[in-house]
């Protein structure tokens, strides 16, 4: 079967659930990359600006990234957080030497969703607070609490199982207000 855009667009509205959606109405379907250019199913290169939400700040297929990975991926490529491994412990070595806090703890993560309602717990837990100020138009993820603070400025109070958000309309403040429901 030769993948042209329409067919693939067709068969992820067929295949997918309604949430694993893009922001488009015709997507570009992207096959490869090399550097700061992607390429469609139909050969068309296109310089990349959106570099897949933050996660390809050196390009794509950067030789030494992808030359690093596939040593890794030939060794193991993934186990739980149950179990040490050297790579995760010299990581956090790493990030604790550069960090600016000392003491310091690092907590890895599978996903910017995780990371993000993890920070939001930690920040509650240390400070004693429960309001968060988010940004309107704001992405986090697509956990139920970062839609929920995404979708602030267009509802008045939006409840989830463990938060609710309340946007203010007064000019003192422009962003949303976080608080337990």
């Amino acid at each position: 079967m030769e993948w042209t855009q329409e067919i693939v667009r067709r068969k992820q509205k067929e295949l997918l659930f309604p949430n694993v959606s893009t922001y488009y109405q015709e997507p570009l379907v992207v096959d490869s990359a090399k550097g700061m250019f992607v390429r469609d199913v139909e050969g068309r290169e296109y310089l990349d600006f959106f570099a897949g939400i933050l996660t390809v700040s050196v390009g794509h297929c950067h030789p030494r990234v992808t030359e690093a990975v596939v040593e890794q991926q030939k060794k193991l490529v993934h186990v739980s957080t149950l179990y040490s491994t050297v790579p995760q412990v010299q990581l956090a070595e790493k990030l604790v030497q550069i960090g600016p806090m000392k003491p310091a703890k690092v907590f890895f993560s599978n996903s910017g969703t995780e990371a993000n309602d993890t920070a939001v717990t930690v920040a509650k837990e240390a400070t004693g607070r429960t309001e968060l100020v988010v940004l309107r138009h704001n992405y986090g993820g697509r956990g139920s609490r970062a839609r929920s603070a995404a979708s602030a400025s267009r509802t008045l109070r939006t409840a989830t199982a463990a938060t609710s958000i309340s946007s203010t309309r007064t000019a003192a403040s422009l962003a949303p207000r976080t608080s337990r429901g």
